[in-house]
């Protein structure tokens, strides 16, 4: 004889055999159909909006997988639906890294760096200002966080040339120079009056 249950259940054995005894072996009986939590990694799974914390679930009852972190989406991110046989529908989803910005905020007089990251970024991807020698930064200087599709937060900072004031009156002495400021690099030579030498000079 062949053993049939009402849906939500599956029976011990599906087939039961007529005993000299006049008993059934093995004695039927249907037993109640669940399926163990679906597991996700770095994830969780919800019913209809909310998150399921029971270790097993009815038969019928569908379960959607959702990542801990919003920078990450579940794929397959498919529906499961607890089948008769105990198993879930569909296959076992991950959780995978979103790409979310593909270019890089302007810097004039500096750079972003990126490492070996030339093309695309991951959501809450830093990357870190620089200047270009001669340059400093004005501003936070903080790491850009890639947080939307094309969007850093916070603001770029900005890259001004380094300057120096002209340096103070020598007595007999005079600088090859007469400007009130000098931009970073630029070299003044310090020559002495007659009958003097630099303190500095190694020939004294």
């Amino acid at each position: 004889m062949t053993i049939t249950c009402n849906a939500g259940h599956a029976p011990s054995s599906f087939v039961t055999t007529c005993q000299a005894d006049r008993s059934w072996l093995p004695e039927p009986s249907c037993r109640y159909v669940s399926c163990e939590l679906p597991s996700i990694t770095d994830g969780y799974t919800t019913n209809n909006g909310s998150r399921i914390n029971t270790s097993s679930l009815p038969y019928g009852t569908t379960a959607q997988p959702q990542c801990s972190s919003r920078c990450y989406t579940p794929s397959p991110s498919t529906e499961r639906t607890c089948q008769e046989d105990g198993q879930w529908s569909g296959s076992e989803p991950s959780c995978i890294p979103i790409v979310t910005c593909n270019s890089l905020p302007t810097l004039t007089n500096g750079y972003y760096d990126v490492g070996s990251n030339t093309a695309r970024y991951y959501c809450d991807e830093d990357i870190s200002p620089k200047c270009h020698d001669g340059y400093f930064m004005v501003g936070s200087g903080v790491n850009r966080r890639c947080v939307a599709n094309d969007t850093w937060s916070g603001e770029d900072p900005s890259c001004e040339r380094i300057t120096c004031p002209a340096p103070n009156p020598v007595n007999n002495g005079v600088y090859n120079g007469s400007q009130t400021a000098y931009d970073y690099g630029i070299i003044l030579v310090l020559t002495c009056e007659r009958g003097y030498y630099s303190s500095n000079s190694a020939d004294k």
